[in-house]
């Protein structure tokens, strides 16, 4: 059965290689600004998890020929983000009345999708599969945010490049610092790399995403 939703424009990828799995895990994909589902499906197929499916979507913001989650600098992106991730815990919704349940789903996003991933673990009162944060945008937490059990120990995973000229790693480093603090368990990698994702990054989530399904 195609998993559907009507909030985003998308790309379903059913699970392939079984292998021991229940194929009942899912991870919602979402691509950085300017960027599109396109560029994930390869992505995805390369990520070559077994048992799990996707569903890739596109940010609702037109830009430049490609989409975007919110508004970028130097406008504030606070109205804008926040109306994706309304959009996102919709989503959510549908995903739990398809069948799945809240620890089946996996959310993944590069860049601009990376801080919706972050923003929507800080929202989400569940425990997910797991989130996941390729070269993302971190905002500072709001300083009332008081996270639960069940978000702490979400399982959560943090990449960056170290020679990423559009979010310097430093930026990455401080927040991944803060999360720790506020009592999120972040694995934090860095790679030797820009603002991209390479072989060993996708190796290496493959494997942390195999210890949770």
């Amino acid at each position: 059965m195609e998993i559907k939703t009507q909030h985003f424009d998308y790309t379903y990828l059913p699970a392939v290689n079984f292998g021991q799995t229940s194929a009942q895990k899912i991870m919602v994909v979402m691509h950085g600004l300017g960027d599109s589902k396109t560029s994930y499906v390869d992505f995805c197929k390369e990520l070559n998890v077994s048992g799990l499916q996707y569903l890739i979507i596109n940010g609702p913001i037109d830009y430049y020929g490609g989409y975007a989650w919110y508004e970028p600098p130097p406008g504030p992106p606070q109205q804008s983000l926040i109306n994706s991730l309304e959009k996102l815990e919709n989503l959510m919704e549908e995903l739990l009345k398809q069948g799945f349940e809240n620890e089946d789903i996996f959310v993944l996003g590069f860049s601009q999708g990376g801080c919706m991933s972050l923003e929507h673990l800080y929202r989400r009162k569940e425990k997910l599969g797991g989130v996941v944060a390729l070269s993302p945008k971190m905002y500072p937490i709001k300083e009332d945010l008081s996270p639960n059990k069940n978000q702490v120990e979400t399982p959560l995973y943090v990449t960056h490049g170290l020679y990423d000229d559009l979010i310097p790693y430093s930026e990455v480093e401080k927040g991944c610092l803060e999360l720790g603090e506020r009592g999120f368990k972040p694995i934090h990698k860095s790679y030797p790399i820009g603002h991209e994702i390479d072989f060993d990054e996708i190796e290496d989530l493959r494997n942390w995403i195999n210890e949770y399904l």
